[in-house]
């Protein structure tokens, strides 16, 4: 499969290729995919000439497009994955899957401002009076380069007696940012009849 797209908004562009296939072996009772993908994008965030005056724009100066006044910045991201399906038995399957995003550029969010304040105390009685608060508008900084790795498992059995589906999933996601994600979920799938299903999940 190959693939691609082009988003525009005012602010933001976006373009993607992605190739994917798939390989059936084992007489098709293991399946296992392969993605690439790239996306290439530029950010034209406008800023709100009233707002920014109370924002400090000091690690942004250059990226301040002077005749539009938009906070201007490209990223790109490249993204690799491999999955595995495996029929276990008539009533059961399992999913495997890794997946590899690198992403460089311009990480940030333009649009999210953090306050940063800083209490000023009392040397004479520095655990009560506080004299003031201090502290200035920041926009969101990121280092501009983050490597994320997100590994899953997913396990679906049908319960024939019950005539009803239970699945299993955990995923890990980690990157070099410090971030570490684990993530369970297990779902319920109980037809009804006449086309209806209930599917209660956590």
């Amino acid at each position: 499969d190959f693939g691609g797209g082009i988003s525009v908004e005012n602010d933001y562009d976006s373009r993607f290729v992605n190739l994917g296939g798939r390989f059936d072996f084992n007489q098709k009772q293991t399946t296992m995919n392969l993605g690439l993908s790239y996306t290439n994008s530029a950010i034209a965030a406008t800023l709100d000439h009233v707002g920014m005056n109370y924002v400090v724009l000091d690690h942004y100066v250059k990226n301040i497009n002077p005749k539009t006044h938009a906070l201007e910045g490209t990223r790109q991201d490249w993204a690799a994955s491999l999955g595995l399906t495996q029929v276990i038995n008539k009533d059961a399957m399992a999913d495997f899957g890794l997946s590899y995003t690198r992403s460089t550029g311009f990480l940030e969010n333009p649009y999210k401002v953090a306050w940063v304040f800083a209490p000023s105390i009392d040397p004479y009685n520095p655990n009560q009076d506080i004299l003031g608060t201090f502290g200035d508008a920041y926009i969101e900084r990121r280092p501009d380069e983050r490597n994320l790795f997100n590994w899953n498992a997913r396990w679906s059995q049908y319960i024939e007696p019950l005539d009803a589906a239970l699945h299993l999933g955990y995923s890990f996601a980690h990157d070099d940012w410090g971030i570490h994600a684990h993530t369970f979920d297990a779902d319920w799938v109980l037809p009804l009849g006449w086309g209806w299903t209930v599917t209660p999940r956590i």
